[in-house]
């Protein structure tokens, strides 16, 4: 019985010291144990005390699943203001005529801050663009800096247009005050007691170091990793109604600030790459346009620049985000658009 005791406390011990090594290590390096840079903010910056910023390696979705395969990365630089949104070029300004909001692409996740899509518009447009991603619009206008904005540009992928988890779809109030995303309310160590174990703890990694190699098993046995992963689903007739009357909303209720409205659907990956899309989902974006365009509301089309361009490799290959030239491409094109149906907003 003494031996079994001896066994059990033995495999105790080693495991306490392990977690306790780990739980060391991540308050030394924290980003050694992130896969990309919104995770890190999440946990650290948005919670309490922490720089806003993330100068480090990011790896493709798919990367945490595998081993061997599926192993991109890139160096990317991740900075935010003090209440936790993307810095853009010409930024800190005390006032912003442009917004663009939307979901993760616009973010710029994957991306460098110089990358992303609100930072070359910035620079193209040669005037202040506000990254208002990860927030509300309706609490992203409450900004002191955005008091006097005078175009939004509302960016979405099409699977994101009614998903109700989006920050970007949250409905547009107007009683609440503004409210940061990053709340300043917590030290350091207490942060670290509400990071899950199994971001840091040794043997938890090792367990899922066993799961990766078990998926790169089932990849091998397939015949290898595909040179590009999709996301695939399905679009319906009832979702394009949904989503057009959303918009529609949304502009009405901008009309009523004095503010200038322009939706720009972003295609996805699958419209783009994947083969044997039935119709109504491979020509949704289109027919959204069209729908948006027969009610006044501007709408950017990215999909026949993207289509002419999609050999170059818009999209990270084992990733659902595009990639920089993807959103260079569409800083090009939405630019040359403002350019066209906007008066001067300097």
């Amino acid at each position: 019985m003494q031996t079994y005791l001896k066994i059990f406390l033995s495999i105790t011990g080693a495991f306490g010291i392990l977690h306790v090594l780990s739980l060391f290590i991540f308050m030394v390096n924290p980003q050694f144990f992130y896969f990309r840079a919104w995770e890190y903010f999440t946990d650290l910056v948005y919670t309490g005390q922490v720089p806003p910023v993330w100068n480090g390696t990011e790896w493709e979705d798919l990367t945490r699943n595998h081993f061997f395969y599926y192993q991109a990365s890139r160096h990317t630089t991740v900075t935010t203001d003090g209440d936790g949104f993307r810095i853009t070029a010409k930024q800190p300004a005390a006032r912003y005529p442009v917004l663009m909001t939307g979901d993760s692409n616009i973010f710029g996740s994957g991306l460098s801050d110089q990358e992303t899509l609100p930072w070359q518009l910035s620079e193209q447009l040669g005037i202040p663009v506000f990254n208002g991603s990860r927030s509300s619009l309706g609490n992203v206008l409450k900004r002191q800096e955005l008091q006097q904005v005078r175009l939004v540009i509302e960016c979405l992928i099409e699977r994101n247009l009614s998903n109700s988890s989006n920050p970007a779809n949250q409905t547009m109030t107007t009683t609440d005050g503004y409210q940061p995303i990053t709340r300043h309310d917590k030290g350091y160590l207490e942060i670290l007691t509400n990071i899950p174990v199994n971001r840091y703890s040794l043997p938890h990694r090792a367990t899922a170091l066993f799961k990766r190699f078990q998926a790169d098993w089932k990849v091998f046995r397939k015949g290898g990793a595909e040179p590009y992963s999709i996301m695939r689903y399905t679009l319906h007739p009832e979702e394009l109604t949904r989503d057009v009357a959303q918009v529609v909303a949304r502009q009405a209720t901008l009309q009523q600030m004095g503010i200038a409205y322009i939706f720009v659907p972003i295609p996805s990956k699958q419209r783009l790459y994947a083969d044997n899309l039935d119709e109504f989902t491979r020509e949704y974006t289109n027919r959204f346009i069209d729908q948006l365009r027969k009610r006044d509301i501007t709408t950017i089309d990215l999909v026949t620049p993207m289509l002419a361009h999609k050999d170059e490799g818009l999209f990270f290959r084992h990733d659902t985000h595009w990639n920089e030239k993807g959103a260079a491409l569409a800083a090009q094109v939405i630019a040359r658009e403002v350019r066209t149906v906007q008066p001067p907003l300097e």
